[in-house]
């Protein structure tokens, strides 16, 4: 299916259909809705809370013509147009946090806050660059274990614990090959510092242990970006670490609404 004959009310997602103030989740490259599991149920104790799935993955059905992160920002705002919410706080993992800040710099009046759980870098370096495009290309080629195998070593720590690797690699390997390698090629277009730059919204960046966004180059970039760092959990921290994840979110939520009535 053509993006142009792609309809947002097919898009597969979590709601919880309760209040007003809208949290939106958007999952990371190769993921679904369910990476999101531990941060819905926190949520949607005081929030309407939608976890969706993007177009290719989980129970979303797949379009052509998503080339670039904004194509899937686009899908997003109609999505969200369709359920009839005109503001949302916006959180996104990995790529998904950069098609969030994707989603606030094209539409602003949309958007009251951003959350980015390690995002795609802000600025990639050509190793790094190197690396995502060269799994891209094994992905075009149906060579699916290269995924298993990134996942696995570059996204987790030593230290991880070996079933939520195992559980993270089986539910990634769930997203078509087609369908990751274009959204790696999307990755590859991004440009993380100037699409933060232009956002107007307020953000908050919670980084992994390495992160990969440093802290102190996000400080001298983007010096109005809140950072905060989870110790001792890797690229899915919202899996290894919920409850200081969700603590970080919460205070920053409440942050924002305070600043809003002041």
């Amino acid at each position: 299916m053509n993006k142009s004959d792609f309809m947002p009310t097919s898009i597969a997602c979590d709601d919880n259909l309760f209040g007003n103030d809208a949290v939106i989740f958007v999952h990371g490259w190769s993921c679904n809705r369910s990476s999101f599991f531990s941060q819905y149920a926190f949520f949607s104790k005081g929030h309407r809370v939608i976890a969706l799935d993007l177009p290719g993955h989980g129970e979303s059905p797949a379009c052509s013509g998503l080339d670039d992160l904004m194509s899937y920002s686009e899908i997003i705002y109609e999505f969200l147009a369709a359920k009839g919410l005109h503001k949302a706080r916006l959180v996104g993992h990995s790529m998904g946090g950069a098609i969030v800040l994707t989603l606030a710099s094209m539409f602003p009046g949309l958007v009251e806050a951003v959350v980015v759980l390690d995002p795609v870098p802000m600025v990639m370096t050509p190793e790094f660059y190197a690396a995502l495009e060269g799994l891209a290309i094994s992905l075009e080629k149906g060579e699916v274990e290269m995924r298993s195998a990134f996942v696995a070593q570059a996204l987790f720590r030593e230290d991880a614990d070996p079933q939520l690797r195992n559980e993270v690699v089986a539910m990634m390997s769930t997203t078509p090959a087609a369908i990751a390698a274009a959204a790696m090629r999307a990755i590859l277009q991004y440009d993380g510092l100037a699409t933060a730059k232009s956002c107007r919204a307020p953000i908050l960046h919670i980084a992994a242990d390495p992160p990969t966004n440093p802290i102190h180059q996000m400080e001298a970039l983007l010096p109005a970006v809140i950072n905060r760092q989870i110790l001792c959990a890797g690229h899915f921290n919202h899996h290894e670490q919920p409850k200081l994840v969700n603590q970080f979110i919460s205070a920053f939520f409440e942050k924002v609404s305070r600043e809003s009535r002041a």
